[in-house]
């Protein structure tokens, strides 16, 4: 997982809460599987376009969203089992 200081270094407009906050969705990102992972960079931390992702891929833009939706939700599942571990 990325810790702290790195988040820091990577995003140092936020604040030290936002990032204690976040640290649940990096240690999520970190456990779904690494073509999840690339595409929700690509996207989210890039910023490429639905249709740039599409002719990378190869694929149509309803396949593309579909696992951006899928990669979503894997990190959602994560981030719940993560703060279910942080409640025990």
């Amino acid at each position: 997982a990325l810790g702290c200081d790195y988040a820091r270094v990577a995003a140092p407009h936020l604040s030290a809460a936002k990032h204690r906050r976040m640290e649940p969705t990096r240690v999520a990102l970190s456990l779904i599987p690494a073509p999840q992972r690339l595409l929700c960079s690509l996207r989210y931390t890039e910023g490429w376009t639905l249709a740039e992702l599409a002719r990378r891929y190869t694929c149509s833009l309803a396949t593309i969203k579909r696992r951006l939706h899928d990669a979503r939700r894997a990190v959602a599942a994560q981030t719940i089992i993560l703060n279910q571990h942080r409640k025990i």
